[in-house]
């Protein structure tokens, strides 16, 4: 009888292990499903901020300044989001109509023809230090001193032909006008001078230029679940 007792204690202490380790598992379980919920939710929110973002360029004209802005989202957003699951890449192109050339006009920052976006930036702004794009080559002459003058490229664009002469020790007469000067400069041995700050000063203008381009929104494609995939834009042609 006592044995019965002892055998009938022992099964009601593993039964009631067996019930508490499996409310523990239950428990466990549901709290890992609730958990990869809110990671699941987290990860959609994240991604519905994205492509509302992504819908703001959604219109008729953007300008070349927002191109460089898109161009970011679309790699930031591309390279975040790649592990997310249902995520969907974001690919935007644009169709260049007026080349950029280079300040020697042999070489091309953008060429003509239909690109993704990311070429567009690297083009404009590159994404080294190194790189050979518009932005990188303006930082060039607004960083570099010339010869012995401390002066910049940038700074000896903005002055006069007389204001450089007097830098570089070039003598001129009171009455030479701004082209006399200029000429009197050459010849005293500054025409690769001369040529640097022309071609910093096309640059600069090239640059602007293309911020102020307009670019239209020629279609926009849409995945299964009303999500932005892929956009396009062309550049507007003003004029002759």
């Amino acid at each position: 009888m006592e044995n019965a007792i002892k055998a009938l204690s022992m099964a009601g202490s593993v039964l009631i292990s067996v019930v508490i380790i499996g409310a523990l598992l239950f428990a466990f379980n549901n709290l890992s499903e609730q958990q990869q919920v809110e990671v699941n939710s987290e990860d959609a929110r994240k991604i519905s901020d994205y492509l509302a973002r992504f819908e703001q360029y959604n219109k008729t004209y953007i300008y070349g300044s927002e191109i460089l802005s898109l161009a970011n989202l679309q790699d930031d957003y591309n390279r975040t989001q790649s592990d997310t699951e249902g995520y969907s890449r974001v690919n935007i192109y644009i169709t260049i109509n007026t080349p950029i050339e280079q300040a020697d006009g042999r070489l091309y920052y953008l060429t003509v023809g239909r690109k993704n976006i990311t070429e567009i930036a690297n083009g404009i702004i590159g994404r080294t230090e190194h790189a050979q794009s518009l932005e990188n080559a303006i930082s060039y002459y607004e960083t570099t001193v010339y010869g012995n003058t401390k002066k910049t490229y940038k700074y000896l664009s903005q002055i006069s032909s007389r204001q450089l002469a007097g830098i570089l020790g070039v003598s001129f007469r009171s009455d030479d006008d701004e082209f006399a000067v200029q000429d009197k400069i050459e010849n005293a041995g500054y025409r690769n001078l001369l040529e640097e700050i022309e071609k910093y000063k096309i640059l600069k203008s090239t640059y602007t230029q293309f911020k102020n381009t307009q670019f239209m929104c020629t279609d926009v494609k849409y995945d299964e679940v009303g999500r932005i995939k892929e956009m396009d834009y062309e550049e507007r042609v003003i004029g002759p």
